[in-house]
């Protein structure tokens, strides 16, 4: 449930020790990840993001989400042109049944990202175990390459809608929410940074300690067992 109550920390903090705790995060990620799902940590880049947007007066970006939705749809409709056209060169060459399956003439598309996917593979895979039969009936390298780097776009678009997800979420929500969920973020991560840190690398769980603005005691609580340590 989220907490009703008033932000802790100045705006300002706020985000700094957003983007701070990111940073922290990311170098350490190998350790942190098994304590953090992939989804929370997003949905915390994404919410420090908004909240910087809202202090600059940028607001959400609804134009970058309409474009990474038009670039998926664009690539979508490029892979399956394509596939329908190489499914319709073999069947219109001298291919028996085995090559007309093995390049998936008859399988229905489906006009999803693995859909598409899934297809394009079906027809690299065909033609790396039949190259010279592809090249004689005039499917070349250029189309796998081609059929390639529109998977790779698709991919890359559905990568960004995947990321504005998180950010049509945080822009839901009023001021006062979406900060308090950022401090509870820095809360978090500076806690289980030091938790994992404190015994074998105090310096670094120090630099977690810090994150919490106005906390000098656990802070020096760490800096405390780094010096009895060394």
């Amino acid at each position: 449930m989220i907490e009703t109550k008033k932000p802790k920390w100045d705006s300002g903090v706020a985000v700094s020790k957003g983007k701070q705790s990111i940073s922290l995060f990311e170098t350490y990620k190998d350790n942190l990840f098994p304590r953090i799902p992939v989804e929370e940590h997003n949905q915390h880049a994404a919410n420090v993001s908004e909240l910087e947007k809202r202090l600059s007066g940028q607001g959400t970006n609804l134009s970058e989400q309409k474009s990474s939705t038009s670039a998926q749809d664009d690539a979508i409709k490029k892979i399956n042109q394509r596939v329908v056209s190489i499914r319709s060169i073999v069947m219109n060459t001298n291919s028996n049944l085995e090559l007309k399956k093995a390049f998936g003439v008859g399988n229905k598309l489906v006009l999803t990202v693995n859909g598409m996917a899934g297809a394009v593979d079906t027809i690299v895979t065909a033609y790396k175990q039949n190259t010279v039969w592809s090249n004689n009936a005039g499917i070349i390298e250029k189309d796998i390459e081609e059929l390639t780097s529109y998977v790779n776009l698709l991919f890359s678009a559905d990568g960004q809608q995947e990321k504005n997800k998180y950010v049509r979420k945080s822009g839901t929500m009023d001021k006062n929410t979406l900060q308090r969920l950022v401090e509870n973020g820095v809360s978090k991560i500076s806690a289980l940074g030091v938790h994992e840190f404190e015994l074998s690398n105090p310096s670094v769980a120090k630099l977690f300690a810090d994150l919490i603005p106005g906390s000098p005691s656990k802070s020096k609580k760490v800096a405390d067992k780094t010096k009895a340590q060394a």
